[in-house]
């Protein structure tokens, strides 16, 4: 398999623990999940998955063949250069404290943050696309604005070189928590179903992608170079954490009080976070190379 160097900004999105993905199948194929829901039935989506699944699990078997592959290669062309066999480098040896981390006051300061901010992001992800529904959107139809909400996180990931590095931390991370505050008031104050609908498709995934850019950042400026795999660990867990709770109050809430009322909370617990984050002395971040 041929190598290929990549860059923040040019690899779509990034995952919880900073490493860079393309876009995964699940969001290309979430119009073709609703053609499927509507059209043959809700259980084929399933079987869709399942299939989908599978064919990944195959594709990891042929990718850790060929590194096992290049792997013998370079130690089999490390020997033939030596004479003697070489043990290959391996980062990462340094023991990390985990103890040390939570005695890092800004850093615990800041999961607090992350997880409200993540929380609300999980609920939304996931009480979204039944809002619609409810609301009279059919199946495929909400599945395609879903789909094109995904689409419009590229071009902020596409030029990230050309802003992440050079804005502050607390600036970046601001924007993403204003685009997540409107998003939670249009959901909840009374809103025609297409400002709704146009608000979903143009902010549901820029303020998330934003923030998950601004993370790396803010993770690299609060901890040390050998703590950072391990931090951003933490903040995932963290995330999974905050998604469980949240989903579980925020469908509570909108069994008993409806949608409007659960998102107008969110809205609150956002507002809190934003506070947090206007006094929380957060390092600049503008002396990194991250992104470009």
């Amino acid at each position: 398999m041929q190598n290929h160097i990549l860059r923040y900004g040019f690899s779509v999105p990034f995952d919880s623990n900073g490493r860079k993905r393309s876009i995964t199948p699940v969001e290309q194929v979430n119009g073709a999940a609703g053609f499927l829901y509507q059209h043959v039935s809700p259980a084929a989506i399933f079987i869709a998955f399942v299939l989908s699944m599978l064919l990944c699990i195959y594709g990891m078997h042929l990718t850790e063949n060929d590194q096992a592959a290049n792997s013998r290669s370079v130690f089999r062309m490390k020997r033939t250069e030596t004479g003697i066999p070489a043990a290959l480098p391996v980062e990462g040896r340094a023991k990390v404290s985990f103890r040390s981390l939570l005695l890092n006051r800004k850093f615990v300061f800041y999961l607090v943050i992350f997880a409200l901010f993540n929380g609300v992001n999980e609920a939304m992800n996931t009480f979204v696309p039944s809002m619609l529904t409810s609301e009279g959107v059919e199946p495929s139809m909400a599945s395609t604005i879903l789909s094109i909400a995904v689409l419009m996180q590229l071009p902020m990931v596409y030029f990230a070189d050309k802003f992440m590095d050079r804005m502050k931390n607390k600036t970046l991370s601001l924007a993403a928590f204003g685009i997540m505050l409107t998003q939670m008031l249009v959901y909840g104050l009374p809103a025609m179903l297409g400002l709704k609908e146009f608000v979903i498709m143009l902010l549901k995934t820029q303020g998330s992608m934003l923030f998950i850019m601004v993370n790396l950042k803010i993770v690299h400026s609060l901890v040390s170079s050998g703590s950072q795999i391990t931090a951003l660990a933490i903040a995932a867990t963290v995330k999974n954490l905050a998604a469980i709770v949240f989903n579980s109050m925020a469908g509570n809430m909108i069994d008993a009080l409806g949608y409007s009322s659960c998102f107008l909370a969110l809205a609150a617990v956002m507002i809190v976070a934003i506070i947090l984050l206007l006094v929380f002395r957060l390092p600049a971040g503008t002396d990194q190379k991250l992104f470009s």
